[in-house]
Order: structure tokens, then C-alpha cells, then sequence
């Protein structure tokens, strides 16, 4: 669900996205026909806390002072440790703890910054799935 929504539809974005979580496409056609059923499902069932779109700019979003510390410092720790989800994500939350942030005030900005929301599909696996450098650059960009 979170692949067919960050890859808007796109069955090479999806294809990549896939790929960037260690997942092995076996058989092209049951993946396809798998996809539609997710996007239908998005489209007519899926409750609002499952859907989410990457917004193409920064949102404007009001961020406290150690939110745009804790942004900065993942970018640098995903541009130094690379693609590992359960590292990133408990990295996000100790350096919140560090930074005397709520596990809310810890990953909002995360979202806020991504998909214009509060909340999201698991942070660091949502992160490692993206594009590193649109990650990258788009949570230093938030973290100014």
C-alpha cells in the first residue's frame, strides 16, 4: 500500500521502490494484478489514516527549533548509515528522546514534511523505501 501511493501508480517507480526494500519480484503479472487490487482499495475502502501522497514541494509547516534539529540529523545519519529501516527508525527515536521530544513531536515533522500529514506508515521504513536523495534533501531543506 505504501509503495503504490509513494510510487503515485507508477509500475517502474513501484518496481524501484520495491527493489529498495529487498523485495524479489517473481512473478510480474500476480505483482500487477496485486497492485490494482491495492489501488482499488485506496480508492473505495481504504480508511484516511492509510492514504498519503509525496507532496512534489516542502509544506509549510511550522516546526519547533529541535523538530528541525532532529530532520537535519537523520538526513546525515541516512547520507552515512544508508538503507537500513530498523536502524534509522530507532535512531529517529533515541535522538527525539535526546532532543526532549514527544514520540509525536519525534515523528509529525517527519510526515509533515513527506506527506503533508501528522502521521504516517512507519518512519523508517517509509524513509529507506523513498528516493535517498529527495529524502536527503528534502528533510535538510525542513530542518533550515
Amino acid at each position: 500500500v505504501s509503495v503504490v501511493q509513494a510510487a503515485q501508480g507508477d509500475w517502474a517507480e513501484i518496481k524501484r521502490l520495491l527493489g529498495h526494500t529487498g523485495f524479489k519480484i517473481k512473478d510480474e503479472k500476480a505483482l500487477q494484478a496485486e497492485i490494482e487490487q491495492v489501488k482499488n482499495w485506496l480508492k473505495q475502502f481504504a480508511p484516511e489514516k492509510y492514504k498519503f501522497e509525496i507532496a512534489k514541494d516542502l509544506p509549510a509547516v511550522k516546526l519547533e527549533e529541535n523538530q528541525k534539529k532532529l530532520l537535519s540529523l537523520i538526513a546525515d545519519f541516512i547520507e552515512k548509515e544508508g538503507p537500513d529501516a530498523e536502524k534509522l527508525h530507532n535512531f529517529i527515536y533515541e535522538t527525539g528522546k535526546k532532543l526532549s521530544l514527544s514520540p509525536a513531536q519525534t515523528f509529525q515533522p517527519i510526515y509533515q514534511v513527506l506527506i503533508n500529514k501528522n502521521f504516517g506508515p512507519k518512519a523508517g521504513w517509509f524513509l529507506v523505501m523513498l528516493d535517498k536523495d529527495f529524502v536527503i534533501k528534502r528533510l535538510k531543506a525542513a530542518g533550515q
